[in-house]
């Protein structure tokens, strides 16, 4: 592997006034906001799903580890599709197309609490995260210069943990705490009455604003294949990282 001298580069604050100021202004603000908005929009719901599970559906361990390993299948299976997608159309594109789908697995937990539908919805959601975290990624690196990462990257974190730790450990557990079980649809089919569905309602339609609010804001990159997310989206829906497997 080449090891290519490293080059000296003027010293300069990560956390100053400056460095900040050029994070709001750069044209891939609107991409660092997403990411912190929806990760924090995920911690809102994300320490509840393993608690409702077995404790409140009642299940053993091994259909718990069934519904982990489903989220990890699926999106080893479709990654390889997403990466096509991201080489042909854009990292852009692709991101717009998982960014809008990947709302959809929150808001399909608020359903029945069946075993296996809520399997299947663990699928969905690998195989949506595993082309918004592909997809983002790409972009990340074509929109943010070489020499802006460390400094982004080490800011991005820091906000992306404050977010988090306002949605999951006060807002998520206030909501836990006080919104009444008969909230949450279908609460007569569970085993014992829970609230919890309710967050991962909210959860799923807050996602789904700051998508649609957010995605469109996203800099323009130039595709190889131009195409249209609602495209790639149907693509998807009609199975085919199945059928070319």
């Amino acid at each position: 592997h080449a090891d290519p001298k490293v080059t000296e580069r003027p010293a300069h604050a990560i956390y100053s006034r400056a460095a900040l100021f050029g994070m709001l202004q750069a044209p891939y603000f609107p991409y660092l906001l997403l990411q912190t908005l929806l990760g924090a929009s995920f911690a809102l719901a994300a320490p509840f799903f393993g608690l409702y599970m077995l404790r409140d559906l009642g299940w053993t361990y091994p259909q718990f580890t069934a519904a982990t390993a489903v989220f990890f299948v699926a999106q080893m299976l479709c990654a390889p599709w997403w990466g096509r997608m991201c080489d042909r159309h854009g990292s852009r594109t692709v991101l717009i197309a998982s960014g809008l789908l990947i709302t959809v697995p929150h808001l399909l937990w608020f359903g029945p609490p069946h075993f296996y539908y809520l399997l299947w919805v663990q699928a969905l959601n690998g195989a949506f995260s595993s082309g918004f975290g592909l997809a983002s990624g790409n972009y990340f690196f074509e929109q943010v210069p070489a020499q802006d990462r460390a400094r982004v990257v080490s800011l991005q974190t820091l906000v992306n943990s404050v977010a988090n730790l306002v949605a999951a450990g006060w807002l998520g557990a206030w909501l836990a705490h006080h919104v009444p079980p008969t909230w949450a649809w279908p609460t007569a089919h569970l085993p014992k009455p829970s609230s919890l569905p309710f967050i991962f309602l909210c959860a799923g339609l807050l996602r789904l604003a700051l998508s649609l609010w957010l995605l469109p804001r996203l800099k323009e990159t130039p595709p190889r294949e131009p195409v249209s997310s609602r495209s790639i989206s149907r693509r998807f829906l009609l199975a085919e990282p199945l059928r070319e497997q």
